[in-house]
């Protein structure tokens, strides 16, 4: 999977850009040994290096949310806040038939050049795809697909055309806005199911990760 999604992007933007540093960030060190240069990050949405670090929080913060399913969208606009609306809707009408389901998401464009689609990464109760496709009918989606969780796939599939080069970044950023991903009532503790923001999530799976207990 990762190969082919690899070669896709590849055909779309380009080679893979390699980056070591942020380019817009204040210059503190650098090792005379190797090389590696130590400075502050910029944190900026338009810069390849800060992105890529987000990204890497945003799959931590995923992981630790525990999604149920991924999601596709398509059909959709090349207009974001026309998508956005949509699909906000499309979870609204979901939550009216007491489905307990809240996604974070990203559009993108197709591989071949024939448009826009979305991924979302979506926790809580499964739809069916029959109830899905009739929602997303009633708000201007087009053909939706419903895929559970496996413990293989890589969870920042959403947001892999921000991470790729500088152009596949610019082009992301048209589609989506000032924001990376999209759903913020996605994020949760999933023990007690309280809300967090998507970096204090980040932060308890960087905990587990590195086997840290809260005293």
């Amino acid at each position: 999977m990762d190969k082919i999604r690899n070669q896709q992007l590849h055909d779309q933007f380009g080679p893979q850009q390699v980056m070591n540093s942020c380019p817009n960030g204040e210059l503190l060190t650098v090792d005379p040994s190797t090389g590696e240069i130590d400075g502050l990050r910029c944190r900026r949405n338009d810069c390849l290096y800060c992105v890529r670090g987000k990204v890497a929080r945003m799959k931590r913060a995923i992981r630790f949310t525990r999604p149920t399913a991924l999601l596709t969208f398509t059909a959709l606009s090349a207009d974001h806040k026309v998508n956005q609306l949509r699909i906000n809707r499309l979870a609204k009408y979901l939550r009216r038939d007491h489905l307990d389901i809240a996604w974070v998401w990203a559009s993108e464009l197709n591989p071949r050049g024939t448009g826009v689609h979305a991924h979302a990464w979506s926790r809580g109760d499964v739809p069916a795809a029959r109830t899905l496709n009739a929602k997303a009918a009633l708000v201007g989606v087009g053909h939706c697909d419903v895929e559970p969780v496996t413990h293989g796939r890589d969870l920042s599939y959403i947001a892999k055309m921000a991470a790729w080069n500088e152009e596949s970044l610019r082009a992301y950023r048209a589609l989506n806005g000032s924001e990376l991903v999209h759903g913020r009532a996605f994020w949760r503790d999933p023990i007690s199911g309280k809300g967090l923001r998507m970096p204090d999530a980040a932060s308890r799976q960087r905990r587990i990760d590195f086997g840290i207990t809260c005293s």
